[in-house]
């Protein structure tokens, strides 16, 4: 129940265009330069069936002050994680598919992961995105990124694989 509100919250806002542009619009998914993405964050991107060749660990900050800002003004998408998750990834829809898998441990929901998975993109390289990101629930009921990882879905035939770096 809580989470078919909080899909239909989501989806009043965005008909309303509550929504700015995602925290990381000035450069795709907020890279600047890529540094080597270590084994634990492709093993964290969690993708269990296509090679994870490379990761970009994407800046929080900007989002948490915008989160802290719109929290200062009353607004409500502050105080629930899959909204946060979905200004940080963008609300728009790129492809044909976007699913949004929300983790919380079962003793509190203080604390989620949240995966962001797009596919279906219009680009014979380019297939998807994905965004896996690590949530806390601040004292004042807003909720704050303390890690994201992000990388595209390279897709060519008989190869597929998530990569930071630019697909062939």
């Amino acid at each position: 129940m809580l989470f078919r509100r909080i899909l239909l919250v989501a989806l009043a806002m965005l008909m309303a265009g509550a929504f700015p542009p995602p925290a990381h619009a000035a450069g795709k998914a907020g890279k600047s330069t890529l540094e080597k993405s270590s084994d634990e964050d492709r093993r964290d991107f969690g993708v269990a069936d296509i090679e994870v060749q490379s990761v970009k660990t994407l800046d929080t900050k900007k989002l948490n002050a915008a989160v802290s800002k719109a929290a200062g003004k009353g607004e409500a998408w502050t105080r629930e994680a899959v909204l946060v998750a979905l200004k940080f990834a963008g609300p728009g829809l790129k492809g044909s598919t976007k699913i949004i898998d929300v983790r919380t441990p079962p003793e509190s929901q203080d604390t989620a992961t949240i995966t962001i998975t797009e596919s279906g993109y219009l680009d014979d390289a380019v297939g998807g995105e994905r965004w896996r990101l690590w949530q806390h629930k601040n004292p004042n009921g807003t909720w704050a990124i303390q890690r994201a990882l992000w990388a595209q879905l390279c897709n060519r035939p008989g190869h597929r694989f998530y990569s930071a770096e630019r697909c062939p």
